[in-house]
């Protein structure tokens, strides 16, 4: 049995705009590379169990799945999701996700309680959208999650930006009105989407201390396990030094947020506005 966990990433590009009635993240998975980062075939996956969450500001969630660029199935959903009544559920059917899919989890927050953004992060008064999938048999990618691309969504609220730290900060900036909040959920679903995969692995070969992370269509990032990189923060005063390496031609580091690096992707394959979301019941 494996566990996959979808959604989008949590930290540090997640943000959602105070006094909303409604506004909606998407997460996008892509599974064409998990052949090549799980180091052998991939057998197609029976999904029987799911696991949603967020924190208390999320009201509904879905994972949607498409083959060949249109709609497969909606694998699981909840439109009135309690933060207090979190279950593991299973499906009353298997789910088989086949190599090429992708997967799309919408979250959908309230945050009409609240007079200041709302970052992601492990607090409760943070936020976060996740999916959790039980499947069989169990391979060796443990998570896959996306987020949009910063910098055009500033731009489209109208701040100049040129890295993803400014476009995060700007979003301080930004007066949230019913229009703009429309506004940024509008960018957030067009946007790029960059997908970072992630395996259980505690070692590559060749390196003992590395596991792996794959940008989807940018490249190899590979990042030394938790206990390594604190070890190293705590040897350098609170600098992470030279702790990750790129593998492969075309990957690029873009800017640093709070000592972690952040990439810009120079290749995206996904935009909503390729797929059918009008037949998922995703919101337009």
């Amino acid at each position: 049995m494996g566990v996959l966990q979808l959604g989008f990433f949590t930290f540090p590009i997640h943000f959602i705009p105070p006094g909303a009635e409604s506004f909606l993240s998407y997460g996008l998975c892509k599974t064409e590379k998990f052949e090549e980062i799980n180091g052998a075939p991939v057998p197609d996956i029976q999904v029987y169990g799911y696991l949603l969450h967020t924190h208390l500001a999320g009201r509904a969630l879905q994972a949607v799945q498409y083959r060949n660029g249109a709609q497969l199935r909606t694998i699981c959903k909840d439109d009135s999701y309690d933060f207090n009544l979190q279950e593991t559920r299973d499906l009353p059917y298997r789910a088989e996700i086949k190599p090429g899919d992708e997967l799309l989890v919408e979250c959908h927050y309230q945050t009409l309680d609240r007079d200041s953004l709302t970052f992601g992060g492990p607090s409760t008064i943070n936020e976060m959208c996740l999916i959790f999938l039980f499947y069989y048999p169990r391979n060796n990618i443990s998570s896959c999650m996306g987020y949009p691309d910063i910098i055009h969504v500033a731009q489209e609220l109208g701040e100049e930006v040129s890295d993803s730290m400014e476009g995060m900060m700007a979003m301080n900036n930004v007066e949230w009105t019913p229009e703009n909040i429309k506004k940024a959920e509008k960018a957030c679903k067009e946007a790029q989407q960059m997908v970072i995969i992630k395996t259980i692995d505690v070692s590559v070969p060749g390196d003992s201390t590395l596991s792996r992370l794959e940008m989807a269509g940018v490249g190899w990032c590979w990042a030394k396990p938790r206990k390594e990189r604190r070890k190293q923060v705590n040897d350098k005063g609170g600098n992470t030094g030279n702790w990750w390496k790129t593998r492969q031609a075309g990957f690029r580091k873009s800017s640093q947020l709070h000592g972690d690096p952040a990439w810009s992707p120079l290749e995206a394959k996904w935009s909503p506005r390729t797929k059918p979301l009008q037949a998922s019941g995703l919101h337009q």
